[in-house]
């Protein structure tokens, strides 16, 4: 008899494991030791999209992956639009969405005078909000608040609660980036430390975007002569769990 209810706890024990496996399935998983067929640039040629400063080029032309890294160069230089910087917006527009999960990143960036790094979803389908949730954005400029604040936040059409703190280096060094996001509720960690947790929370399926670019919102968040030619901001890896 003892033999039966040990070899039963093993099995309940087995089967508890793989439930919980199966509860954390990785629907989405880029390492980028190979260029991703599932990221697309998200806005056309000429595009800023609401990087006022920057082009976005309607290509993946200032992303490339190399050792296990995506990079996103962000350079002063000739730009379709006549804007003086050079960019990208990765995203898995029309190749990835989901509602509802883990998703986890792990990001080095470079911040300077009119820098906008970001992390965020938006709605299937759409290059637009709302909804949005912002996983992270930290901006270059001490005009708005930086360098080296983080903020994160989620909105509707009609509610934005927002999180906003310093991050001591977030300029130049690694960062885990995640939210876990439900029904009820998006929670938010840097390193793996909680930081903020909103009860606002989308109701639609969304995908994940990543950029990099100059000349944030108001107009005193540009770059100047102390801007460099070339930022980058790179990403380890990102990873989507249901």
């Amino acid at each position: 008899m003892r033999r039966v209810l040990v070899l039963a706890s093993v099995l309940l024990f087995a089967l508890a494991g793989s439930v919980s496996a199966a509860s954390h399935r990785t629907t989405f998983f880029d390492d980028f030791n190979s260029q991703s067929p599932k990221w697309v640039a998200l806005y056309g040629p000429g595009d800023p999209g609401d990087r006022t400063e920057t082009d976005m080029m309607g290509d993946l032309s200032q992303f490339s992956v190399a050792n296990g890294v995506g990079t996103i160069r962000v350079e002063r230089k000739a730009t379709p639009s006549g804007r003086p910087f050079a960019a990208a917006t990765i995203a898995t527009f029309g190749t990835f969405g989901q509602r509802y999960g883990t998703f986890e990143a792990r990001i080095r960036f470079q911040e300077a005078k009119g820098t906008w790094p970001a992390m965020f979803l938006l709605p299937v389908g759409s290059k637009s909000p709302y909804p949005e949730i912002d996983m992270f954005e930290a901006y270059g400029s001490p005009e708005c608040e930086g360098p080296g604040f983080l903020t994160s936040a989620t909105s509707t059409s009609a509610t934005r609660n927002a999180w906003k703190a310093f991050i001591p280096a977030a300029s130049g060094q690694w960062h885990v980036h995640k939210i876990v996001w439900t029904r009820q509720r998006v929670t938010f960690y840097v390193d793996g430390v909680q930081t903020f947790s909103t009860t606002v929370s989308p109701q639609v399926a969304m995908y994940p975007i990543i950029q990099h670019g100059i000349g944030a919102n108001p107009l005193d968040c540009r770059s100047d002569s102390t801007t460099p030619d070339l930022l980058t901001m790179d990403i380890d890896y990102v990873r989507v769990t249901t």
